[in-house]
């Protein structure tokens, strides 16, 4: 009974670690700006690169990639496989629906993989290499994030035939949970993809946005 209250204090944590909005804070406090005003308004790394360009989208990207992946580590080498799913599921939705921001917060991407690559890191690795590739043909963000989540579970596959024991009913049954939330959480771009409209990634944001205040 100890052991459970302990674990679900710890998955309750792993929300509120999830939740922290790094990609608010870092515009806020080094720019002085409101993210959430500029560009797709969204707080992730890409939107935030578009206003403090490489150093701020990356430090964006390290932190919510670290508040999926430290959380599921850890409950992994504690409680096990089962707890390690609950605990990245806990810091993806916390993410998502952070109580700092109103429960709006960001779509899900790097701190999905960053739970995944605690408990799949060939699967992962392989759909990083999708996302690569496709980001540097088309530029576009989006895209290369969807596929990138629609090619996990197929490499979780890959990974069960090569006996790397990576694969379970249950890590699979988490993978398409997430992939299912990165395709709800861009709705809104699948819709500018389908009609042309959506930004390709600009490595030189406008001068405008870096110099936002």
């Amino acid at each position: 009974m100890e052991t459970l209250y302990k674990a679900g204090i710890f998955i309750l944590l792993c929300f509120g670690v999830g939740s922290l909005p790094f990609g608010y804070w870092i515009p806020k406090l080094f720019r002085g700006v409101d993210i959430r005003n500029f560009g797709s308004r969204n707080i992730g790394s890409t939107n935030v690169f578009r206003v403090m360009g490489w150093k701020g989208g990356v430090a964006v990207l390290l932190f919510d990639l670290t508040k999926g992946f430290l959380p599921t580590l850890v409950a992994r080498s504690l409680w096990g496989l089962h707890l390690s799913l609950l605990a990245g599921l806990a810091s993806i939705g916390g993410h998502i629906f952070t109580p700092f921001l109103g429960f709006k917060g960001g779509k899900g991407v790097a701190t999905g993989f960053g739970s995944f690559l605690a408990i799949a890191p060939f699967a992962v690795s392989l759909s990083f290499g999708v996302w690569l590739l496709l980001f540097f043909l088309f530029r576009y963000v989006s895209f290369a994030s969807l596929m990138a989540s629609l090619f996990l579970p197929l490499f979780l596959l890959v990974g069960k035939g090569l006996h790397l024991g990576e694969y379970s009913h249950e890590v699979f049954i988490l993978s398409l949970v997430v992939m299912g939330t990165i395709f709800l959480r861009h709705r809104s771009n699948i819709q500018k993809l389908l009609r042309g409209e959506e930004n390709k990634f600009n490595l030189n944001p406008p001068q405008a946005a870096q110099n936002a205040k």
